[in-house]
């Protein structure tokens, strides 16, 4: 007997055992062993010889989860291809393995599988489903299944209601009282004498993870870190045997309001998309505040369109240059010893689609950046001090909005509670708030994001030990160089929007929206006849210049 469908004979009639739990924590019970023995029993009663069995493990026959994602799925659309024999037998513990869905969306799926010539068999009623026999026996077969189908939609329905409500008053009080919700909670994170405390040593880790982003490293560099040096949370199971650390568990902490202690409930009204409601602050025991959380997300979002990094951390304007004439990016070329160092050059150039083809010192363009940087350090500062409290007031603003919504949602979630909403009138409402209570919270998000990246260029002295520390950069070990450059780059994106680049001119445009100009010495590669055009001319040391303020040097 085989567990994959594709191994399934297709030359004659198979017998197939399916089982379906609808959550994972029923397979820690007896749930599953039960099925399978009943089915494996059934198989010896009949003289039957079984050829693969399917399980659905953790999908909802109510909302259909087993259907759209589950192995059911797979077994109904090779059922539709005729790449199931006919006189083929599905067999399982009771028809609502099948489907709890509503009466109408089960019997198709019913028929579907009939009309192919296969042959529904259930163990605990000794049934038999097929499209055999008369005209009155293929008519009480439908009738047999819709009502099977009714009864087990109506006790799906009933208890998730019972669910929901019990849900919501476990919002409830836990949003007036503090109460623990439940035993699942984050990882670093556990409850003990009906109160959640922190894991010292999680909460640690999970403060590792956030300075690491802060400082500018991405998720999977972050991952691969933990996993030789941290043993992953997850437990392993069926589906994940061997648990590590991923990206993407990386994100869920770095982007989650349970680090700084927040705790966001949702609810999902049925035929609804899930509506998370107003995130409950001081909920859980804080590992990080939220200001440090804020401010990781402003490095990931200063760190999106740079494109991977491979070995050794080099530019430090990576992800700012910008070719004026295709508008693409800038890359950093270097080809060793024997040249005359690294230059910028234009990434569609290199490979002539592009007519920007000036190669810039990186050396120099890299000083002039930071030179504009400390010339300017004083108007950056009173920008971003400026513009961090207009974000302060736009955040007020925005949090009573939110305020306003919330109030709204919870007047209209208790009149849904106190009476039927049979026209989906209230429901409709709920829907139409709750997403107007996301698009604000993703607003706020948004704000709060940016007066991070602000923040710590409006603190006094902060421009100044960026340019401090740039200057230092020779003098660190070389196993830490990487690291540092990367934080000198984050620091840089928060403070430079971009560097333009435009026939040996570099136009380096502030976040104040002020402007510098720096003439680099660059040089145009051969022309492919073997002409060649004159190099640009060396300034110096004068490359840099102001509008307005000093006259170009030729």
């Amino acid at each position: 007997m085989t567990m994959k469908l594709t191994d399934a004979p297709r030359d004659r009639p198979v017998v197939i055992l399916y089982v379906r739990l609808s959550s994972e924590e029923q397979a820690q019970g007896h749930g599953q062993e039960r099925q399978v023995e009943g089915l494996r029993a059934w198989c010896r009663a009949e003289g039957v010889v079984a050829d693969v069995i399917l399980q659905d493990i953790g999908f909802s026959a109510y909302v259909g989860a087993h259907i759209r994602k589950g192995q059911l799925g797979q077994l109904i659309a090779a059922i539709e291809a005729d790449r199931i024999f006919p006189g083929s037998m599905l067999v399982m513990e009771n028809l609502d393995r099948l489907s709890r869905q509503d009466p109408f969306d089960a019997l198709a799926v019913f028929t579907t599988i009939l009309s192919k010539g296969i042959t529904i068999a259930t163990v605990s009623d000794r049934m038999r489903y097929s499209r055999e026999g008369s005209g009155i026996q293929r008519m009480m077969t439908i009738i047999a299944g819709t009502m099977t189908f009714g009864r087990s939609n109506n006790e799906s329905e009933v208890k998730s209601e019972r669910v929901s409500k019990a849900w919501q008053k476990k919002i409830a009080l836990a949003r007036a009282t503090g109460a623990p919700h439940g035993k699942r909670c984050p990882a670093w994170i556990y409850l003990k004498d009906g109160a959640y405390d922190l894991n010292t040593d999680r909460a640690e880790v999970v403060r590792w993870i956030f300075a690491q982003a802060i400082a500018g490293r991405g998720r999977r560099q972050i991952a691969e870190e933990l996993n030789e040096r941290e043993p992953p949370w997850t437990k392993p199971s069926k589906g994940n045997p061997t648990p590590a650390w991923t990206d993407s568990y990386i994100q869920k902490i770095l982007t989650g309001c349970e680090a700084y202690g927040e705790y966001r409930p949702s609810i999902a009204p049925k035929g609804s998309r899930k509506i998370w409601l107003e995130p409950i602050p001081d909920y859980y025991p804080a590992a990080v505040d939220r200001a440090t959380a804020m401010q990781a997300r402003a490095a990931a979002a200063l760190r999106q369109g740079s494109g991977g990094r491979k070995g050794a951390f080099k530019n430090l304007l990576q992800g700012i240059c910008v070719c004026s004439y295709c508008g693409k990016g800038m890359t950093l070329e270097d080809k060793g010893r024997r040249t005359s160092g690294p230059k910028m050059v234009c990434q569609r150039a290199i490979v002539r689609a592009c007519k920007h083809r000036f190669r810039y010192d990186y050396a120099r363009l890299q000083a002039g950046v930071i030179f504009v940087v400390d010339g300017e350090a004083e108007t950056l500062l009173r920008s971003s001090q400026a513009k961090v409290s207009e974000l302060a007031d736009r955040l007020s603003e925005r949090r009573g909005a939110l305020s306003d919504i919330v109030a709204r949602l919870d007047r209209l979630g208790r009149q849904m509670q106190e009476i039927d909403d049979d026209t989906g009138v209230l429901t409709s409402q709920f829907r139409d708030l709750g997403e107007r209570r996301r698009a604000v919270v993703d607003e706020i998000a948004d704000l709060e994001r940016q007066a991070a990246g602000r923040r710590h260029v409006a603190e006094e002295g902060a421009l100044s030990a960026l340019v401090a520390f740039y200057r230092r950069l020779e003098e660190i070990p070389e196993a830490e160089a990487p690291a540092a450059r990367n934080e000198v780059n984050q620091r840089l994106r928060a403070i430079v929007s971009r560097i333009v680049f435009r026939d040996g001119t570099a136009t380096v445009e502030l976040a104040t929206g002020e402007r510098g100009f720096i003439e680099i010495p660059s040089r145009i590669p051969p022309r492919e006849n073997g002409g060649q055009f004159s190099s640009r001319k060396d300034f110096a040391g004068k490359q840099l210049r102001r509008r307005g303020h000093a006259d170009q040097e030729g």
